[in-house]
């Protein structure tokens, strides 16, 4: 996994969040959970032998009960922490590949940092999350009408 291959990955976010027209700032709001496990199943596709989690943060922003989803992709000993909708915190931001890290622990450090509140593994996904792709997908479009 490289740059080339994650702007790839985040162009098809974009396309996906930008398919109603709206800007990505208001595409992004409360569709976290979805594009995380969404792109971390296309990246699962791509690259079987990594790892996929979902960490969760909860309180971020210090707004109490304000809850997000980003995803830390474990490739070689070598940790990519990626919010696919990071868009709904920066406007401005260029990239969704926020950090790379040595350590699960080093991402969560980063994540309570950059976010603030308190963050977790939540779940990790695998191959049977494949099956939702297309559940998660309409989710994402509802969620953009709303």
């Amino acid at each position: 996994m490289n740059n080339i291959y994650l702007k790839n990955v985040q162009n098809k976010v974009k396309k996906i969040l930008k398919s109603e027209k709206k800007t990505l700032f208001l595409a992004s709001q409360d569709n976290c959970s979805e594009v995380s496990r969404l792109v971390g199943c296309w990246i699962l596709q791509d690259f079987p032998t990594i790892n996929a989690s979902i960490l969760k943060g909860k309180n971020v922003m210090n707004a109490t009960n304000k809850n997000h989803d980003i995803l830390a992709i474990e490739e070689k000993n070598k940790f990519y922490l990626i919010d696919a909708t990071v868009w709904q915190f920066f406007k401005n931001k260029k990239n969704i590949l926020l950090t790379t890290k040595n350590s699960m622990e080093e991402c969560l450090q980063f994540a309570e940092k950059f976010y603030k509140g308190k963050w977790s593994i939540s779940e990790t996904l695998d191959k049977n999350d494949f099956q939702n792709i297309k559940k998660w997908e309409s989710d994402i479009k509802t969620n953009i009408c709303l």
